[in-house]
């Protein structure tokens, strides 16, 4: 299971380094929705997607969505506005902006840009396949992010047995 970036987006957004309560992100301006951020430097594809992140976490599904897409126009090579836009289409709790076959497409672009290795990316091709009915491709792929991280996850074992024996790792 994916974990749960939504109740930690919820709590804050990350733009630039800089950690804002979402709320706090979205202030209202002189000239409306535009967040400081955005204001700031309206062409930045940080700022467009913290604002996105926001958005999503405030449940503010369709302004999300904008906001990704803009960030897919200026920079079509952002991996992590793809796998938030699919995460957000094959998720959301409104039903009425879920999108399983734009959501699949989404999630497979993300995928192949990160050489299928990112567990997360996974995850959220696997939930697409879920919201477009496809439960034989939506096994398959949890059951590959699972497994990836069940190597993590021993290998990490692993180093914490070496860490009780006050050895570092790697071994000399």
């Amino acid at each position: 299971m994916r974990p749960n970036a939504a109740k930690i987006r919820r709590r804050t957004v990350t733009v630039d380094s800089i950690l804002l309560p979402p709320e706090n992100y979205l202030r209202p301006t002189s000239q409306g929705r535009e967040s400081a951020a955005v204001l700031l430097d309206h062409k930045s594809v940080a700022a467009i997607y913290g604002r996105g992140l926001a958005y999503s976490a405030l449940k503010q599904y369709e302004l999300a969505i904008q906001d990704f897409d803009q960030v897919l126009r200026v920079d079509p090579d952002f991996s992590g506005a793809y796998n938030e836009l699919a995460w957000l289409l094959a998720t959301a709790e409104k039903p009425s902006v879920r999108d399983g076959p734009r959501t699949i497409k989404l999630a497979t672009r993300a995928c192949g840009m990160t050489d299928w290795k990112n567990l997360s990316y996974l995850d959220t091709l696997a939930a697409a396949y879920a919201r477009a009915g496809d439960f034989a491709q939506t096994v398959e792929w949890e059951q590959r992010a699972t497994a990836s991280q069940d190597a993590v996850k021993q290998t990490r074992l692993e180093r914490l047995q070496l860490y009780r024996a006050g050895k570092a790792w790697p071994e000399d």
